[in-house]
């Protein structure tokens, strides 16, 4: 018989003495050889320069050569990973050696590893699959046949085998479910250790291979099983290893069942309180426990609440008690306390376990879920373990559980208990000697209570918080407690009245001002915004500490720039700016040059980093209050802080486009870009003329903004546009223009509108729409005759689009009679609103090109359109505006607009709501005002219907008093004009109602109607 060696070279015509090599370096990996990880990785390299030849080899290896087959399949299981994403590794390759792996699989024997070689069969038949040459049967059959067996050998072969199988293998085994299913429920029980583990392992395949409803339903018993296989392997005493891979399994399966039943979880809650109780557990071990039930709770909150809900008080007290000790589980990690910057700062959860946060977790959930329930049995075990003056652990789950659990509770019930919380949190504030955990606790307990339940917590007990807090000395190197503190002060503080804080003001400045030299920057940047908010509060109680506060401040600010902590000298400028908000600009002139350089040198610094968006914004909002607060003297720094702020402006704006920065919630109004164009409209509003050197940039840049995709940015940079024309019209005309002419104005209209045109195709916000015509609209108004004709044009078919959207989903309202949303409908008035105004005002600036633009036709469809059965007050007010003023402006020619707008008019006359017969009588005068050649024409319809308002004696009431005067103008323009028809007319009224008409004789009745008159169209002018 041929030995092993010689009966491959002869059966395997491609091995050749580079296999003969890799025989002899796959021997010289030895475990106690010192290079030997430095040998595998040189072999490994090696193989993946020829891929295909290396798995042809070690496969035929691992066949040949049994003490070589463990190394064997660690090297195909590296090479076949490192090339499962590319196709180095060849279709013929897999088809030879599925054949040698699967006949490895079958002589496996009892006292060998099969993982390894499970683990490379099953990426070999998902590479197979790839390929689409049909299943691999072989396996398939051996996997179903191992199910079969009497051997418990081939048995747990087969588990093994189907829990390493990737997903898109599995429904080559339909056929098998039953007898998979049977296996993986016997094994679960079984009495030995490794068949339950192996059931576990493949349980989450079973449910992969679930895709029938009858399948689905015959596991909803698949978790209990699984839990007490898991309570099984407990009991034995198993490796803590197994049963934490165990939770593993259990919430792998929780996670990728689609439903989950109830009475599953009241069992799991059950189960998981035994193996939390068990003494013999350890605290790993009972944190995987819960994380599977925490699993289950992200995917059903709903079913978690509701199992939450209908535990027995019992077991609630025990779960309760269960899950504070786990906040018991911190480690005591030295130096924790102290913390320099934001990044240390997240470092917080060093020294919390995974069994902390579980704890955490639960408390939490538990809390929101029973409320005030479970409070009264909470708090009675707090104030115990707050109570243990030796174990400091103990005490910091407890002050820790009060934090967790306020949160949930009721404003009535917090009305009883929030006295003897806030006595809990500060008896630990007295203990001098705690441990820097422990005071951390206790401020954020104090925190939390002033921040969720304000102002209740400083109306009546601000004179317990504020000297605690003050007296409170921590160590200089503690400094998340520095931080914390200040954090403290800030929350109480910022609901506080000036009464309030009065007595403790002093006190509480020094404490601030002390924090403020704190060795930490985040102390520092908590304490330096705790002094603004408390100038804030104390409001003009704080006018005697303006001095040593701003010395304070200012001092911080020139050393925060000098060693580049830019966040400290924007936190330092926010609480300036609070400040000089409060005292004004008589107080704060003195300290606002000096401000203004370092916030100038500031800005300038950060725009030669990438973009830090946070300070920008703070900066931002600073530049904006103090020059709310300098007014027209903030003007003097323009010419400093001008060419460092646009270019940050544009910096910002590109980095958007570019995709650089994230892109925010669109209602997030608390951007640098909405700051920055808040502010350019200021500077145009503010200054004007003088303002002219900067308008050109500015424009370019509030036009970049309009094509942010973020709503909040353009509705900030249209506004700020029709500002910046105003200023330099006014700069050309008061001779300010550095010696441009209005030729650079028309340049800035023909720069303006169309970028306002343009902004439109990608708008699909109303509000924004709304604020595009207004902004639209005042630029028209300031433009005069610099707008060209194919603008007019392209405003005309703006304008028709507007309201021929506004119609489109009015009718889609209508059709689907759908109530419209009082907020939604309120922004649909205001779009209508905005582009009848922006109409309006292209008919009064541009007549002679507009309408003709717009069209007879155009118009009349409009109208058509608008003007219907279900048409609001608000609706018609608008479209007799139009019409009033088409009226104004063509006068005499307006007749032809006769017959679309008077018959709307007449019938609005008798309308139930008195403002709209107001706004028809104004109409209907509009026409005997500026048409009296053709009142003939109109004579008679009003006659008809103006009788309603005269005879409404109520339409003379304060309120409504101009319907009943325009009517009567009406009337007197056709008495003048047209008797017979008048007498006709008044042939309608009771004697009674006829006082109210205009008379045939100049009476002093007639003499007031026609002052009333006068007086109305002066109200019009």
């Amino acid at each position: 018989m041929a030995s092993p060696r010689s009966r491959t070279l002869h059966l395997r015509p491609h091995s050749s003495t580079i296999s003969i090599g890799l025989i002899n370096d796959l021997k010289s990996l030895q475990k106690d050889d010192i290079r030997r990880r430095q040998k595998k990785r040189l072999l490994l390299k090696k193989m993946t320069d020829d891929p295909n030849s290396a798995l042809r080899n070690l496969s035929a290896f691992s066949q040949d050569y049994p003490l070589l087959r463990s190394k064997c399949f660690t090297f195909l299981r590296k090479l076949i990973f490192m090339n499962e994403k590319d196709s180095k590794i060849l279709l013929d390759v897999l088809l030879e050696v599925k054949p040698i792996l699967l006949s490895c699989l079958e002589q496996v024997s009892v006292n060998q590893n099969p993982h390894k070689l499970c683990e490379v069969v099953s990426i070999v038949a998902f590479k197979l699959s790839e390929f689409k040459v049909g299943p691999w049967s072989g396996l398939l059959d051996y996997i179903g046949s191992s199910f079969n067996s009497d051997n418990e050998w081939t048995q747990e072969l087969g588990l093994t085998m189907f829990g390493y199988l990737r997903v898109n293998i599995l429904g080559q085994l339909q056929e098998h479910f039953d007898l998979i299913f049977s296996a993986v429920f016997r094994h679960l029980e079984s009495i030995h250790g490794n068949l339950r583990k192996l059931a576990r392992m493949a349980a989450l395949n079973l449910v992969h291979l679930a895709t029938s409803s009858l399948h689905v339903s015959r596991l909803q018993d698949l978790v209990p099983e699984m839990i007490v296989s898991i309570n099984q392997s407990l009991n034995d005493f198993e490796n803590s290893e197994i049963v934490l891979k165990g939770f593993e399994n259990l919430t792998a399966v929780v996670a990728e069942q689609d439903t989950f039943h109830e009475e599953n979880l009241n069992l799991m809650f059950e189960s998981m309180m035994e193996i939390a109780e068990n003494q013999n557990v350890t605290p790993l071990v009972q944190a995987k426990a819960f994380e599977a039930i925490k699993e289950i709770d992200e995917l059903y909150p709903e079913e978690v609440s509701k199992a939450l809900e209908n535990l027995s008080p019992e077991v609630v007290d025990r779960c309760f008690l269960v899950w504070m000790d786990m906040l018991m589980l911190v480690d005591d990690v030295p130096n924790w306390h102290n913390v320099d910057d934001d990044k240390d700062v997240a470092e917080e959860i060093e020294g919390e376990t995974e069994s902390y946060r579980i704890g955490v977790h639960f408390l939490d959930r538990i809390s929101f879920v029973l409320r005030d329930e479970i409070f009264p049995f909470a708090f009675e075990n707090i104030q115990i373990y707050v109570a243990a003056n030796q174990d400091w652990r103990k005490r910091l789950a407890g002050i820790n559980t009060l934090s967790i659990i306020s949160e949930a509770c009721s404003k009535e019930l917090m009305e009883n208990y929030l006295e003897s919380m806030i006595s809990v949190a500060l008896s630990l504030l007295e203990d001098q000697n705690f441990h820097p955990r422990l005071c951390y606790a206790a401020l954020n307990c104090v925190k939390i209570l002033c921040k969720d339940w304000a102002p209740t917590t400083q109306r009546k007990y601000h004179g317990w918080i504020l000297p605690a807090l003050v007296k409170l000395s921590c160590h200089p190197e503690h400094h998340r407690n520095q931080m914390q503190q200040a954090q403290a002060i800030l929350y109480c503080c910022i609901k506080c009245t000036p009464e309030n804080l009065e007595p403790f003001l002093s006190d509480i400045i020094l404490k601030v001002q002390e924090l403020c030299q704190s060795n930490s920057l985040v102390a520092q940047e908590w304490a330096v915004s705790a002094l603004g908010i408390v100038a804030a509060s104390a409001k003009d109680r704080f006018s005697q500490f303006y001095d040593t506060a701003m010395e304070t401040l200012k001092g911080l600010l020139v050393r925060s720039y000098q060693e580049s902590r830019y966040k400290l000298g924007a936190k330092c400028l926010s609480s300036i700016s609070r400040i000089a908000m409060l005292v004004g600009k008589e107080r704060f002139q003195n300290d606002a040059s000096q401000v203004m350089e370092v916030l100038i040198s500031i800005l300038r610094s950060i725009d030669s980093h990438s973009p830090l968006r946070l300070i920008k914004i703070i900066i931002f909002q600073v530049l904006e209050d103090l020059c709310h607060c300098l007014g027209q003297e903030s003007f003097s720094f323009l010419k400093d802080l001008m060419p460092v702020f646009l270019p940050s402006c544009k910096l910002v704006g590109e980095a958007n486009n570019k995709g650089q920065i994230p892109q925010r919630s669109p209602n997030n109004s608390l951007q640098p870009e909405v700051k920055a164009c808040k502010l350019l409209y200021f500077f145009a509003n503010e200054f004007k003329e003088k303002f002219f050197p900067w308008i050109m940039e500015a424009a370019n840049t509030l036009i970049s903004m309009l094509d942010l995709d973020i709503v909040t940015v353009r509705m900030e940079a249209a506004p700020a546009l029709p500002k910046l024309l105003e200023a330099s019209t006014l700069a050309v005309q008061k001779g300010e223009s550095e010696g441009n002419t209005m030729s650079y104005v028309e340049n800035l209209v023909n720069l303006i509108i169309p970028a306002l045109l343009q902004a439109f195709d990608k708008v699909v916000h109303k509000r924004l729409y709304a604020t595009l015509y207004k902004s639209l609209s005042e630029c028209a108004q300031i433009s005069g005759p610099f707008i060209a004709l194919d603008h007019i044009t392209q405003i005309t078919d703006r304008i028709q689009k507007g309201f021929s959207a506004y119609s489109l989903r009015k009718k889609v309202r209508v059709n689907e009679q759908k109530e419209q949303d009082p907020v939604k409908q309120n922004e649909e008035e205001q779009l209508l609103n905005e582009v009848s105004n922006c109409l309006v005002t292209m008919i009064q600036q541009y007549r002679a090109n507009f309408l003709p633009n717009l069209g007879h036709e155009n118009l009349k469809l409009l109208i058509k359109n608008l003007w219907d059965g279900d048409c609001t007050y608000k609706e018609k007010k608008i479209l007799i505006s139009i019409f009033r003023n088409v009226m104004h402006e063509c006068q005499e020619d307006a007749h032809q607009y006769y017959d679309m707008y008077l018959p709307p008019l007449l019938i609005s006359c008798m309308d139930d709501d008195l403002r709209v017969r107001q706004e028809a009588a104004m109409g209907i005068n509009a026409c005997a005002e500026f048409g009296t050649s053709k009142l003939k024409d109109i004579a008679r319809g009003a006659m008809n219907f103006l009788p309603h308002i005269i005879r409404n004696l109520e339409e003379l009431s304060v309120k409504n008093g101009n319907a009943y005067d325009i009517a009567v103008s009406v009337l007197k323009e056709v008495f003048f004009a047209h008797g017979p028809i008048y007498r006709l007319f008044t042939t309608q009224f009771k004697p009674s109602q006829k006082s109210y008409l205009p008379s045939p004789k100049p009476t002093k009745k007639e003499s007031y109607l026609s002052a009333q008159r006068e007086r109305v169209l002066e109200r019009k002018k």
